[in-house]
């Protein structure tokens, strides 16, 4: 135990150390230090006490005076090896993203915007979730629903239960924030502007990937082109890997001339700045290009079909036990 007195206060606090050899010979080295301030509470001054008789190996000896009234903290041995954490959350990401959610203003956008009405979950909070989850792991509505938001800290930060969140509810809050999306856009380009201080004539935004699921005959948006995915990068040089994720998804893969697409566009940015592109679009309409279109072989693709629906069984039977190991 140490004793030292500052500006009329008594500081008492206990030192933890270990012998270490040096080559001065063997020397303790302080591994924690436990302390306390005067003023504390009696009981808790007595818990500290104890905790420095035990470091000290020694019996703590009672004051005269002490009100013995009080009851003495209870100490507890346990076992650290058998200790075992259950229904771990996931915090930072959703977090950091809950706060770029607030900072835009997104939150006072969708509550202004959107209507609730009679929906037990307001609107506002389901294009939230869609957001945090587009930020910190990209996925499927149904993936959201089943697997993502409960291994997350959401349920606590936003107050909605695991038990609300499922699929239909996320498509449905789709359905309310597209018409939303002009003033969406405005509203973004705004805080952008206030963020930076700058301003430009026209965004660009890349859609990676644009294809239809399900039965779409019915759906007048999938008679305005044809449902395909572009490849780029290393796999686009890759005919096999191509045709089996055509095969896999069910939907055509296209390899554009040049597959370094990232290049690519900053080239016709370049072209677009310098006046050589009098716009983005005769720029597009120069240099993308397809080289070959692989077309899924539908046999094969409802095979895959069949393997992903087992898997997915076989998953969700083996989940907790994949957890617990």
């Amino acid at each position: 135990p140490h004793r030292r007195t500052k500006n009329g206060a008594v500081y008492e606090y206990w030192s933890l150390v270990k012998s270490v050899r040096t080559e001065r010979g063997p020397r303790q080295k302080i591994v924690a230090s436990i302390g306390k301030m005067p003023g504390l509470d009696r009981r808790i001054r007595m818990g500290w006490e104890q905790i420095g008789a035990a470091l000290d190996g020694r019996v703590r000896q009672a004051d005269l005076f002490e009100d013995h009234s009080l009851d003495e903290p209870e100490w507890a041995t346990v076992d650290i090896s058998r200790l075992r954490v259950e229904r771990l959350r996931d915090f930072g990401d959703v977090y950091l993203a809950l706060a770029l959610w607030r900072r835009l203003r997104l939150d006072q956008f969708f509550n202004e915007q959107m209507f609730s009405g009679r929906a037990e979950i307001p609107w506002a909070l389901m294009a939230c979730i869609l957001t945090v989850a587009r930020f910190c792991a990209p996925s499927s509505e149904l993936k959201i629903a089943e697997h993502w938001y409960g291994k997350t800290a959401l349920e606590e930060l936003l107050g909605i239960p695991v038990g609300k969140i499922n699929d239909d509810r996320l498509y449905r809050a789709l359905d309310e924030v597209l018409p939303k999306r002009d003033a969406l856009f405005s509203h973004l380009q705004e805080r952008y502007t206030q963020w930076f201080g700058t301003s430009f004539d026209f965004l660009l935004y890349d859609i990676t990937s644009t294809y239809f699921e399900g039965n779409m005959a019915g759906n007048p948006q999938a008679k305005r082109g044809h449902s395909r995915d572009i490849a780029s990068g290393g796999g686009a040089k890759s005919d096999a890997w191509l045709q089996i994720k055509s095969d896999i998804f069910g939907i055509p893969f296209a390899r554009p001339r040049i597959s370094e697409r990232s290049l690519l566009g900053v080239a016709m940015l370049g072209g677009v700045a310098t006046r050589v592109f009098s716009d983005p679009k005769e720029a597009v309409e120069r240099f993308v290009k397809v080289d070959r279109t692989f077309e899924p072989n539908m046999e094969r693709h409802k095979i895959y079909l069949e393997k992903a629906a087992q898997f997915r069984k076989v998953f969700q039977a083996t989940a907790e036990i994949l957890r617990r190991l």
